[in-house]
């Protein structure tokens, strides 16, 4: 899925201005862990998961889509995510949530009512099997990274590896129909079975008198 970043590999050789904007979008980012999570919230008062990155941008001068579809919709897409961009997530295939990448598998959302603004691993719980896909909130033409070799390195998006984890996905889902379906079978078939060594028995009884 995400490929995490790994501390003291490589590290931002410059920052463009769009980088600086998203550094700045993650350190505000993180002074609003704890806000209550709010349904339609836009205000540090409260947020939902994509009111919390429509104000984060904003705040910088960013206009993006207020809602998680039309972000994933409009947005650029990225195979590999870098910290300030935003990831989705989608229940029974609709985009239904939004956090912004922190680098390293984490990432920072407001998850839902009755809980508050958090950091969570996006590799762990549910969250790898609803991935789909990351988006650029904005571009940035000059993203040079420097290598642990010290070679400078353009970090590309080939859309390969976001192509793959969409149908990682889907298998995922498809296998797991398919056990359930299975499984329904067995659980009738022995229900049938049971029924069956039932009034079998009862029949020898019957002859029996």
């Amino acid at each position: 899925m995400v490929k995490a970043d790994k501390p003291g590999k490589a590290r931002t050789a410059s920052l463009s201005g769009n980088a600086k904007t998203r550094h700045t979008v993650l350190l505000k980012g993180k002074k609003y862990i704890g806000t209550p999570y709010l349904w339609g919230g836009t205000t540090p008062k409260g947020f939902d998961c994509s009111g919390l990155i429509h104000y984060l941008y904003h705040q910088e001068g960013v206009n993006i889509p207020r809602n998680s579809r039309e972000q994933f919709s409009r947005l650029q897409a990225t195979s590999e995510p870098q910290p300030g961009d935003l990831v989705f997530f989608r229940k029974k295939g609709v985009i239904n949530h939004v956090g912004l990448y922190l680098g390293g598998g984490r990432m920072l959302h407001a998850p839902q009512t009755g809980m508050r603004v958090r950091v969570e691993n996006i590799k762990r719980g549910k969250w790898p099997g609803r991935y789909a896909g990351a988006r650029k909130a904005v571009k940035d033409k000059s993203a040079f990274i420097l290598a642990a070799n010290g070679k400078s390195k353009k970090a590309a998006a080939s859309g390969k590896l976001l192509a793959k984890n969409d149908k990682t996905a889907r298998k995922a889902a498809d296998n797991k129909a398919k056990l359930a379906r299975r499984q329904a079978i067995a659980a009738s078939n022995k229900r049938l079975a049971k029924e069956s060594r039932t009034i079998h028995s009862k029949g020898r009884i019957v002859s029996a008198r």
